[in-house]
């Protein structure tokens, strides 16, 4: 089994507890993606980068918010999340 299939068959186990992946992934998301936003903004990046972390955690934050499938939250969720890592590590060093 590939490693995407056994992430979605994680996900449909917490489906009984779509509110707190919901309410998690929200204040999670955000606080990843500020905490790369500050490392951007200090670094005086390129403005992408800027556009980037904004464009993914807002996506992130609105498939939440309007109740989207389980799947589409985790997985906008972990993009937020691995897209505002390699901004703040590109930014820190």
């Amino acid at each position: 089994m590939s490693l995407i299939n056994r992430i979605n068959t994680k996900i449909d186990e917490f489906n009984f507890s779509y509110y707190g992946v919901m309410a998690t992934s929200l204040f999670t998301g955000s606080a990843v993606a500020s905490v790369a936003l500050i490392a951007i903004l200090v670094n005086d990046a390129p403005i992408w980068q800027l556009a980037l972390i904004c464009c993914v955690a807002m996506a992130s934050n609105a498939a939440s918010i309007a109740h989207s499938p389980l799947r589409w939250v985790v997985w906008t969720f972990i993009l937020n999340v691995i897209i505002s890592l390699i901004l703040f590590l590109i930014n820190i060093f």
